[in-house]
């Protein structure tokens, strides 16, 4: 995404808005809202050259517990679909890297949230 941004920024600029409007299953925010629920759509990739990383272990914690674990696809995409509202924190794990935390991420009704992760290399 790094080149993207960079090369092709009015591109990027539309999948970014594209991404924060509907999540990969197509759901709105009006529906997560209705439904009382959020999402949180997670991009992972490698610090060093920005290339999206598969099978990317990626943990959803609510007070150090884990409540749902998801691999990455293809595309280094991660999608916590029907999340109640709540305070979270993603912690994503890969055996050729150094894991990572995110912020507390705060979810609320209807909130569909966009988060990238980059991994650093671990040093052998």
């Amino acid at each position: 995404m790094v080149v993207v941004s960079a090369s092709e920024p009015d591109f990027y600029n539309i999948y970014r808005n594209g991404r924060n409007i509907i999540d990969r299953r197509g759901k709105t925010r009006e529906q997560n809202k209705i439904e009382g629920v959020g999402t949180i759509n997670l991009i992972v990739s490698a610090a060093i050259d920005g290339s999206l990383l598969e099978e990317v272990i990626a943990d959803l914690m609510v007070n150090g517990l884990v409540v749902e674990t998801i691999s990455s696809d293809e595309n280094g995409e991660v999608c916590f679909e029907d999340v109640v509202a709540g305070k979270y924190i993603v912690v994503v794990s890969q055996e050729t890297f150094n894991d990572k935390q995110s912020d507390e991420i705060e979810v609320q009704p209807g909130d569909i949230i966009n988060l990238e992760l980059s991994l650093d290399a671990t040093l052998v």
